[in-house]
């Protein structure tokens, strides 16, 4: 191709190329460095060699001068580059030199007014950039895979450790059943409870959309930076720019937990009714929402660091913060566990679920140790009573006197018989949990307050994100 367009230039046809192949760049009369917006080099191909102090004679080592991984730094090298470009003998041999002998188009272009960017419909403009990133997404199979299966895996894991009352509980007769069980079965004492698992359930939950939204987010403006200052030095506007972002991603997200919640239901019931609207619903609500709002925060990391290198170690940290300040596994207080998604996230799920009447069913039997009592002999009488027969003179008015035999009763107390027996203490019986660590309340209130959070978590880190998207402006 490069001698096709050789032979054009030869016929006297002025040929422009924009290209990052450098095989055949010596078959054009002049090249044009561009870097970060800025002209570091114009002229002869060969005589870029001895300009840039590149000995190896590729092209391609030239990019190693002008480029750094880090945007600040490339920009900086850029500035120095044109400078020194502005200072050599091929900037005035074939820029200055050139220029004054054409007044004409000189005078011409000052006397033009200034052209102004044109004005675009924010609305349309985000409709076309949703679309463009949607077919690229679309067009890359292993995005497309993972935007779609990672939350189903997840709860395919999920399905391996978990057991279909976590969510729902048992009825009392069938807890009564499982303590007398595990008692008759020569245990000192039984034990009911699934708050434990049924809480690490909803923070499994509340963990895999934060997880999520942040990897969703995290690389899609730093992979792409060059792009969008190109984009944003001509139309690109912030928000509708922002706003395909999250609105693509956010898509996929509630996709992803539709598919979770139908793959956890494979395995767990789910409650029936929730505070205001079915609990399954309430639920997707939540992990939507939740999602969301960790893919804005994965597109404010994304829009703070220097390149994607650095993506991978952000998440993490934020991934542990989210862990281990969320209130579920450590009393954090309320200060550190609300600044974290997964607090507000695991919250509005157990409200759904209703957390506190699943804690209301822990119920532990204790049979206390069996004892020796000492009870009466059952042939053990306390008294013994023996009768005699004695006679009575009665007189009678003719001044008789009658003997009459009369029977006298007399009692003795005989002394205490006793045995030893061994007698079993009914077992008993302890309801209720520990208080959790953060609150559960079922009413709809709380619920609302929960996805408030979120939404407010997510509006802060948008702001957030349009504000460093906007300090990194060319000027």
């Amino acid at each position: 191709m490069m001698h096709t367009l050789r032979r054009l230039a030869d016929g006297g046809r002025t040929v422009v190329l924009v290209t990052h192949a450098t095989a055949n760049i010596v078959q054009c009369d002049h090249v044009c460095f561009l870097s970060q917006g800025r002209m570091v080099y114009f002229g002869p191909p060969m005589e870029a060699f001895q300009f840039f102090g590149v000995t190896s004679g590729d092209f391609a080592d030239i990019y190693d001068r002008l480029d750094d991984p880090d945007p600040k730094v490339a920009q900086q090298k850029a500035a120095q580059w044109e400078q020194r470009f502005r200072q050599s003998p091929q900037y005035h041999q074939y820029v200055a030199d050139r220029q004054r002998t054409l007044p004409q188009v000189k005078d011409e272009a000052a006397r033009a007014p200034a052209r102004k960017r044109p004005r675009v419909n924010p609305l349309r403009q985000f409709f076309v950039l949703a679309r463009r990133y949607l077919d690229v997404i679309l067009h890359d199979r292993l995005a497309f895979t993972v935007l779609l299966v990672v939350m189903p895996a997840i709860g395919l894991m999920l399905l391996l450790i978990s057991e279909p009352n976590w969510l729902t509980g048992d009825t009392p007769a069938q807890i009564q059943q499982q303590l007398a069980a595990e008692l008759e079965a020569g245990e000192q004492s039984a034990t009911y409870t699934i708050m434990d698992s049924s809480q690490l359930l909803l923070f499994m939950h509340a963990l895999a959309s934060v997880m999520l939204g942040l990897f969703a987010g995290s690389y899609e403006i730093a992979k792409e930076s060059s792009i969008y200052r190109r984009e944003r030095m001509v139309t690109l506007r912030l928000l509708p720019y922002l706003a395909s972002k999250v609105a693509v991603l956010g898509g996929f997200a509630m996709i992803q937990c539709l598919l979770f919640l139908i793959v956890i239901s494979l395995k767990v019931d789910l409650p029936d009714t929730g505070v205001l609207l079915p609990a399954w619903l309430e639920m997707y609500v939540t992990l939507v929402v939740g999602t969301l709002a960790a893919i804005v925060m994965g597109l404010f990391i994304s829009s703070l660091v220097p390149n994607t290198n650095a993506v991978i170690y952000v998440v993490l940290g934020m991934l542990f913060f989210q862990t281990i300040f969320a209130g579920v596994f450590f009393d954090m207080g309320d200060t550190l566990s609300r600044l974290t998604l997964t607090r507000w996230t695991v919250e509005g799920l157990g409200t759904s679920v209703d957390m506190e009447y699943l804690n209301d069913l822990t119920r532990t039997l204790f049979q206390p140790d069996p004892q020796e009592v000492e009870k009466p002999d059952p042939d053990w009488e306390p008294v013994t009573v023996m009768t005699t027969t004695q006679e009575i003179e009665i007189p009678c008015p003719s001044g008789v006197i009658l003997t009459v035999p009369i029977t006298v009763p007399q009692i003795e107390e005989n002394e205490l018989v006793t045995v030893t027996e061994t007698v079993i203490p009914d077992p008993v019986d302890s309801t209720g949990g520990p208080d959790f660590y953060i609150d559960y309340d079922r009413t709809t209130k709380h619920l609302f307050w929960d996805w408030l959070m979120l939404i407010c978590f997510a509006l802060a880190f948008s702001a957030g994100t349009l504000a460093v998207l906007k300090r990194k402006d060319v000027r």
